[in-house]
């Protein structure tokens, strides 16, 4: 069953939901084989961080997620689709 799509809805979870079963097309629904990698995410995620430092910003959720996506990333991961970290958050991995 597909998500309804209601006004201010997701594009992320309508369209990448780490859910298998939900999305037809996600990477959930392929053993999450990358179309985004979580070790682009987290290179991503550490420029982020890099950036907001020397611009003197705080960003506690950006903080979090990186840290989440190393751990992730530091378990063998990294290859993975971003997505996947929905099963390390579950306990799955």
């Amino acid at each position: 069953r597909s998500p309804a799509k209601p006004p201010g809805s997701c594009w992320a979870m309508l369209n990448h939901n780490p859910v298998p079963g939900l999305v037809e097309t996600a990477a959930a629904n392929r053993d999450y084989e990358p179309g985004f990698a979580a070790g682009m995410m987290l290179k991503d995620l550490k420029l982020a961080q890099d950036a907001a430092m020397r611009a003197g910003c705080s960003t506690p959720l950006g903080s979090e997620a990186a840290a989440l996506f190393a751990m992730f990333c530091n378990a063998g991961n990294a290859g993975k689709d971003y997505s996947a970290i929905y099963r390390m958050i579950r306990g799955e991995v």
